[in-house]
């Protein structure tokens, strides 16, 4: 799967993204954002097929969700449902939807993890799938 680096240059100077991509569509890929840039805000959303990873002093802000087919690793804090044009954030507005949250605080949100760890051994996996 194709993995995008998204750097300082994609963020504008109040830290909003401002590259060519559109992240609100789902996009296949993993993104990663590189370290030291605080909080990175999505207007909108922000949804790939992948994982999503920041590296240490940066977190990430988004408008209307953030859904990860993969982990979701971040070196800071989660702030989700926070847009300015909507009177009260429900539903998939507010969801932190991911595999597995590796690290990082859900401060504002709601955190759904969709699946188990993948390093679970083959042998482990019955025990571990029999309760719910």
């Amino acid at each position: 799967m194709k993995k995008i680096l998204l750097t300082k240059h994609d963020f504008d100077a109040q830290g909003y993204y401002c590259g060519e991509l559109d992240l609100s569509q789902v996009l296949e890929a993993s993104i990663e954002i590189e370290g030291d840039l605080g909080c990175c805000r999505f207007r909108r959303s922000l949804h790939v097929r992948g994982s999503i990873h920041t590296r240490a002093g940066s977190g990430i802000s988004a408008g209307e969700g953030i859904s990860a087919k993969g982990d979701l690793t971040v070196g800071y804090r989660i702030f989700v449902g926070i847009a300015r044009w909507l009177k009260v954030a429900i539903g998939a507005q507010r969801e932190v939807r991911c595999r597995r949250l590796v690290s990082g605080e859900v401060c504002y949100g709601d955190l759904i993890e969709t699946g188990r760890d993948e390093a679970i051994a083959p042998e482990n996996a019955e025990a571990k799938t029999e309760s719910p």
